[in-house]
Order: C-alpha cells, then sequence, then structure tokens
C-alpha cells in the first residue's frame, strides 16, 4: 500500500520499530535519518509542515527533522484514541494497555535504565528510545472531584470528570527517538 493512495475507511496499521522507523500498512516505511524528501516521496506531502515538522493527519502522526533535515524524531498523537491507525509496537497496541501494564511491558522491553524524573506523568525507556506521557492522573482527577464536590458543582461537571478520571488509565502520547 502506498501512503499517497487514499486509504480505505479501515483503520491503517501503524508499526513503531524502536530505534529503526515505522512501518504503515505492509510496505511504507519511514526511518530514522532519512532525509525530508525521502518522507514525503515515501508518506507524500503532509497536512501541515511547521518548521521542521511534519504532520500526517491521516496517519496521526508528527515527524521532526534535525538541523541536517534527517528524521530524529515520531510521535504518535491522538492516542489512546486514535481514529485512523492501529499503532503497534513490539506486536502490541500501547494504547490499549493500562498505565501499570504499559509501563510493565515497556520496562521489559527496554531491559534497563528508565529516566523517571517525571514519574506518574511521564518516562523514558533509554535503550530502546521510547517516551509516553500523559498530562493527568487519577489522583489529579480525584482532587478536582472532591473540589467540585465541595464548591457544590458535581453534577455540573459530573460526566466530565468521570470521562477524565478513565482517561487517566492510560498514557496519552508515545514517542520515539
Amino acid at each position: 500500500m502506498n501512503a499517497n493512495i487514499t486509504r480505505e475507511q479501515s483503520k491503517v496499521r501503524v508499526e513503531l520499530i524502536p530505534l529503526k522507523g515505522i512501518q504503515i500498512g505492509t510496505e511504507d516505511k519511514v526511518q530514522f535519518g532519512q532525509s525530508k524528501e525521502a518522507v514525503k516521496g515515501i508518506l507524500g506531502n503532509p497536512n501541515t509542515e511547521y518548521d521542521n515538522k511534519l504532520y500526517y493527519d491521516d496517519l496521526e502522526i508528527r515527524i521532526d527533522f534535525d538541523v541536517n533535515g534527517c528524521v530524529e524524531f515520531m510521535e504518535v498523537l491522538s492516542g489512546p484514541y486514535c481514529e485512523k491507525i492501529e499503532p503497534f509496537m513490539y506486536g502490541k497496541n500501547p494504547f490499549e494497555l493500562v498505565d501499570t501494564q504499559l509501563l510493565q511491558f515497556l520496562a521489559e522491553m527496554n531491559n534497563g535504565s528508565i529516566d523517571d524524573h517525571e514519574a506518574v506523568y511521564g518516562y523514558s525507556f533509554l535503550n530502546i528510545s521510547v517516551g509516553i506521557w500523559r498530562d493527568m492522573t487519577s489522583k489529579n482527577i480525584e482532587e478536582m472531584i472532591h473540589e467540585v464536590k465541595e464548591a457544590g458543582n458535581y453534577d455540573l461537571w459530573k460526566e466530565e470528570l468521570e470521562m477524565d478520571l478513565e482517561r487517566t488509565k492510560y498514557f496519552r502520547d508515545w514517542n520515539r527517538r
């Protein structure tokens, strides 16, 4: 499947291969170190190009380039609620794993040092060059719920807070360098 061809309604499988790149479907591959022109030749023109970043909306990914114009970073932008892609890493969809499962899975794949200086919000698995992030935890939402209840506004915010509490079970972003 060539990425320039209009994709079917079904989700496109995107396999993130740590330290190497990504494979889209069964054919298209973008590798770290490739030039911007090579990436555009593989994926076509991006929906948005800003500075040294290409945004592909239909693939829900961002690709960053270093000062030499070579791929240095890729990120899945819409996790865990991908609408157009089905992301995989090591044969699993990381967005289907709750936070503790994902941490354990990536720690096993990493088999070494983990940068946890932003623990509970973000982790970097140094041997496989994978980072995960979330902007809130269940503790944050539980504190908000308590404050809203004390203010007598819980019913007004109940639905949104319950959705946020569900979202905190998962890391929202994961990327590779």
